[in-house]
């Protein structure tokens, strides 16, 4: 079933990030830079018919780019408008919005307060780090527009939420990073590993996964020493909780790829845009297809079967209960095959068995003091 749509509002960007994947997804590549008025009523028209006939409660929408505040804010006021007017009013709408950050104002933020929007900011942590990869197209870093930024965020008492990228540069100081954005007044946050698989390289030279693996678990030790239960970190929580058998939000931490589209800006409809440049993608178009008639593809229902998203060595593996296989564009070996092992692999199994023990430690404390208070 169908649960969320990544929307790409534009196909531009006034940023020249190094490790971006999006201009390296062939299929979704357009000569449409921005996402017409016409086309996004019918993508509001279409999942309200969804809505209705699956009797869904509630779904999200997840704005992306490019960059997409370069549709300008009467855009964003218009998606809210044609929401409030085609979606079932029993249906609990929710927008998410990531951004490069650089053209957010005081304007933008209040829009995006009032309406509930979660607004992620794309930034890799302090300026060092950030400035190396994350320019302007002459070339300049924009660290600095991002700080100037976030202060509006606490100006107004909307929440920081920071999407970071372990790039090269980052991968000794996972504490520092962490430390850094919580001084900026970031309580939700997340690190994203650079897209690397059998086909594809995001950095010049492949990042060993035991790094990826020790970063995370500075972030984890930073996270866990604050003892701050409204300090979000949404990979870590998911793991957290897939090791105490709780709920988890993130889609890799699941074990299908087939409830999320990919809207482009042409009004094509395809697979999550992570695949888009691993498989087969096209899936119809907007003004055509129905999303009811879209879920019985081939190409996306393929995507949401065990023997296609993994091959027997994950599945038989004592970490898969806990990481899932991470995202399955880590495990692309050709097109349309995900049976690789994930390139990461030896990092999420670091992070998993850091995590385990760190819980084990923590209950064996609090067994002693259980045990020693009963025999005073």
């Amino acid at each position: 079933m169908i649960k969320s749509l990544i929307v790409k509002v534009s196909s531009a960007c006034n940023l020249n990030c190094d490790y971006c994947y999006f201009f390296e997804s062939n299929g979704l590549k357009t000569d449409q830079v921005i996402l017409s008025q016409s086309l996004l009523r019918n993508i509001i028209v279409r999942t309200s018919e969804y809505c209705e006939r699956k009797g869904l409660k509630e779904f999200l929408f997840c704005w992306h780019g490019g960059e997409p505040l370069l549709a300008g804010y009467d855009f964003f006021e218009n998606i809210i408008k044609i929401q409030r007017e085609l979606m079932p009013h029993n249906v609990e709408v929710e927008n998410s919005i990531q951004t490069n950050g650089i053209l957010l104002d005081e304007h933008w933020i209040k829009l995006f307060k009032e309406h509930n929007f979660y607004v992620g900011v794309s930034m890799d942590g302090p300026a060092t780090i950030h400035d190396r990869r994350r320019k302007t197209r002459d070339g300049r870093g924009t660290h600095v527009h991002i700080v100037e930024r976030l202060a509006l965020f606490r100006q107004n008492s909307f929440p920081i939420r920071i999407l970071a990228v372990i790039t090269p540069e980052a991968l000794l100081y996972g504490k520092q990073i962490y430390e850094y954005f919580r001084k900026l007044g970031c309580y939700w946050m997340d690190f994203l590993y650079p897209m690397c698989n059998l086909i594809h390289n995001t950095f010049d030279e492949r990042i060993a996964p035991n790094d990826l693996g020790r970063f995370y678990c500075d972030v984890f030790d930073a996270w866990f020493d604050e003892g701050n239960p409204e300090v979000y970190i949404r990979s870590l929580h998911d793991w957290c909780m897939l090791l105490m058998g709780g709920r988890t939000v993130m889609c890799h931490s699941k074990t299908d790829c087939s409830y999320v589209l990919t809207i482009n800006t042409d009004g094509t409809i395809h697979c999550c845009d992570d695949l888009t440049p691993f498989t087969d993608s096209l899936l119809g178009h907007v003004i055509s297809d129905s999303f009811s008639s879209i879920e019985e593809n081939e190409r996306l229902t393929r995507l949401g079967k065990m023997d296609v998203l993994f091959g027997k060595e994950c599945l038989e593996c004592e970490y898969f209960p806990v990481c899932k296989g991470g995202c399955t564009l880590f495990r692309a070996k050709a097109k349309g095959d995900f049976t690789a092992r994930n390139y990461y692999c030896e990092s999420q199994k670091i992070i998993v068995k850091h995590i385990r023990e760190t819980f084990d430690i923590m209950a064996a404390r609090y067994q002693a003091a259980y045990v020693h208070k009963l025999t005073k």
